[in-house]
């Protein structure tokens, strides 16, 4: 077995590993739904790590090959809930603006792509920065900006960051679209996703 092989099983095992903790949390959700110990103001919590318990589920089947779902995606509403999302773990400031915008492929795949640009930029800003995130459409292009107030290219420390782009990469080039980077208008760097309108 060579090592991509190994790497490939490990993964899978992990997956399926992982998704025994998800049955466990989403079992615990229920629970706590049906109990009166929850306040009306927790509600909203818990909706929220239901999401989230779900997108781990999700990505986990994806790694096993037995979730992965063609469909319509809404790119203004899961740009939407990629910022919902940030915004929790984020304490600085996260501008969006959208436009409609839908195209054929998988949801989870796109809401991974598109939460891994805006974490990068996030950690790139710093916790006090801003983070603008921008849905348009041009020149028979979809076009999703994320720029931040960061030091700008190869000024910040990687951590994580190439991990994430390498799943921005596989999503754009399997709609046979392409990644800019530019100067961000905050003064880091800005990568916008640019992929072509479907007829």
């Amino acid at each position: 077995m060579t090592p991509r092989e190994r790497h490939g099983d490990e993964a899978r095992r992990s997956a399926h590993d992982l998704l025994q903790s998800v049955a466990i949390m989403q079992a615990l959700i229920g629970t706590l739904r049906a109990t009166d110990a929850v306040a009306a103001s927790a509600t909203r919590l818990l909706d929220q790590l239901q999401r989230e318990v779900r997108l781990i589920a999700e990505v986990c089947e994806r790694q096993l090959d037995i979730g992965s779902v063609v469909s319509e995606v809404d790119l203004a509403r899961v740009v939407q809930e990629v910022v919902d999302r940030s915004q929790l773990t984020y304490s600085g400031q996260i501008s969006l603006e959208v436009v409609p915008a839908s195209i054929d492929g998988d949801p989870v795949e796109w809401h991974r792509c598109l939460y891994n640009l805006v974490e990068n930029a996030t950690r790139a800003a710093s916790p006090d920065g801003k983070v603008e995130v921008r849905l348009a459409i041009s020149d028979g292009s979809i076009r999703i900006a994320v720029g931040d107030s960061g030091p700008g290219f190869g000024e910040a420390v990687a951590g994580r960051a190439s991990l994430g782009l390498s799943t921005v990469t596989r999503v754009i080039e399997g709609h046979s679209g392409h990644l800019e980077l530019r100067e961000s208008p905050l003064g880091g760097a800005q990568l916008t996703v640019v992929v072509p309108l479907q007829a």
